[in-house]
């Protein structure tokens, strides 16, 4: 009879190859797409990390050095508020394109854009692009919405939200966003001329959600 470590070892071996093997395949998928691509072995959609992350990042990025953390921070949830332009200038740009780039993980294979014509067109070929089932975990807590659906179910959502986010609305949502970025003012200045926070990112989503609920449903 196996013991337990024999069945341990055996168990991560299968993992460990399981994930050279989704290595291989997304650095197949990054030489057929022909964007530029760079090479981190790690799984960016495993539930813990994706969980874990966010939270250490602050301490990965003071103790890593840095050529291990500027490619891992990549894989970290909403890297594109804290690197910005970053990785396209570092690695994209360097191999000829400076608006795409592929990440080769043991993960789902990735591409990062700002390229305005693949944008449209993947909006333009919805049935073409489906959601990940992380997505559907993460946003359809309350139910399915346009951001978890897929297809038919996509084009019904689409339709019931068409006719109040739309470009009528834009007035309210200016006027809205001025009025919430006045109060974000008032809350960080006071009553002197200059102030500090490092709450900006925190703020930043309560106003999203406030100029939401006030131009869609006209309560915050």
């Amino acid at each position: 009879m196996p013991s337990f470590l024999t069945i341990a070892s055996s168990l991560l071996l299968v993992y460990i190859l399981s994930l050279v093997y989704r290595l291989i395949v997304n650095l197949s998928h990054a030489w057929k797409s022909g964007f530029p691509y760079l090479f981190i072995p790690w799984d960016q959609n495993h539930f813990v990390w994706m969980i874990t992350s966010v939270p250490l990042r602050p301490l990965l990025k003071k103790y890593m050095p840095s050529w291990i953390y500027d490619r891992l921070a990549l894989t970290i949830y909403g890297f594109e508020f804290q690197e910005k332009l970053r990785p396209y200038e570092q690695y994209a740009a360097p191999q000829g394109n400076d608006k795409s780039y592929a990440i080769v993980t043991a993960g789902r294979f990735e591409v990062e854009t700002r390229d305005p014509e693949i944008t449209t067109e993947i909006l333009r070929r919805p049935t073409d692009f489906q959601q990940v089932d992380l997505t559907e975990l993460f946003m359809g807590r309350f139910g399915a919405n346009v951001l978890t659906s897929d297809g038919d179910s996509w084009s019904r959502q689409r339709k019931v939200i068409a006719g109040v986010i739309n470009e009528r609305i834009s007035k309210t949502v200016f006027n809205e966003s001025l009025q919430q970025t006045n109060g974000l003012l008032d809350e960080v200045l006071g009553d002197e001329k200059a102030g500090e926070t490092n709450r900006i990112f925190d703020m930043m989503k309560k106003i999203t959600i406030n100029v939401l609920s006030g131009a869609g449903m006209g309560y915050v």
